[in-house]
């Protein structure tokens, strides 16, 4: 292509948008974890957005996708967002367009880290919602190096000092003795496993401790006839199908 980044993007752009992808099994399983709600993801193509809503939202586009360029205005999360309990995605190397904005050379890969380390230009509220929760990491397969700066970018001086474990399975990187041990110094469990094979085990312990979709629904069904004799105190939640997961959250928060 002569080198033309523009050229470049452009054709990304045209193989992903011109042909109707199936969907990796591994990503549907993801999606169907629903306890999982912000996902960041290190690929340019939208399949994990679409994975949820399929999974989450009878293939309508309600999961909020946000999306990192390596130039440009830096794109942010909104607190609400967050606060909404919504199924956020976040493209943290960019999303493939026409425009050379998203990664596709190791020199864009570069130019995204150092972005990702500077704190007037990285998206703060995303970083924000990193540094106070647990991370589980799947099927990474980078470099040692840029391992580390995102493990640095997402806990900065908390790197060694997490209370909270976080996770990452991948196969590769339990190959390689320098970053197991790195790994080990920051309290971050390391599962030698393909990450596929961890994502099958993960989703059916969660349906074991959590109960199924199917059960989901029976808990909250608005077609669950009321008994005359109920007591004073139960409540009947109603609701529209695509307030289904905000159904959920009342549930959950008065029970």
């Amino acid at each position: 292509m002569g080198g033309n980044a523009r050229v470049l993007a452009t054709g990304i752009h045209n193989i992903i948008d011109g042909q109707d992808w199936t969907l990796p099994p591994a990503l549907l399983r993801l999606a169907q974890i629903k306890h999982f709600r912000l996902f960041i993801t290190t690929t340019f193509d939208p399949f994990m957005q679409q994975a949820l809503n399929k999974v989450r939202f009878g293939g309508q586009p309600y999961a909020q996708v946000y999306s990192l360029s390596s130039k440009g205005a830096t794109v942010d999360v909104p607190m609400d967002q967050f606060n909404s309990g919504a199924s956020i995605v976040y493209q943290i190397f960019g999303q493939a367009n026409t425009m050379p904005s998203f990664v596709v050379t190791e020199e864009d890969l570069l130019q995204c880290v150092r972005r990702l380390q500077e704190e007037d230009r990285r998206p703060q509220n995303l970083f924000d919602q990193i540094r106070s929760k647990q991370l589980l990491l799947l099927g990474c397969s980078f470099p040692d190096w840029l391992v580390r700066f995102f493990l640095y970018s997402a806990r900065d001086e908390q790197l060694f000092d997490a209370q909270d474990q976080d996770y990452l399975a991948d196969a590769r990187s339990a190959r390689d003795p320098e970053i197991v041990a790195f790994l080990e110094r920051m309290n971050c469990a390391l599962y030698p496993d393909d990450a596929c094979a961890f994502l099958e085990e993960l989703s059916r312990q969660c349906e074991s401790y959590f109960g199924s979709d199917e059960q989901e629904e029976a808990d909250v069904s608005p077609e669950v006839e009321v008994s005359p004799v109920a007591s004073q105190d139960m409540i009947f939640i109603s609701y529209a199908d695509e307030d289904r997961e905000a159904a959920l959250r009342i549930k959950a928060a008065l029970e």
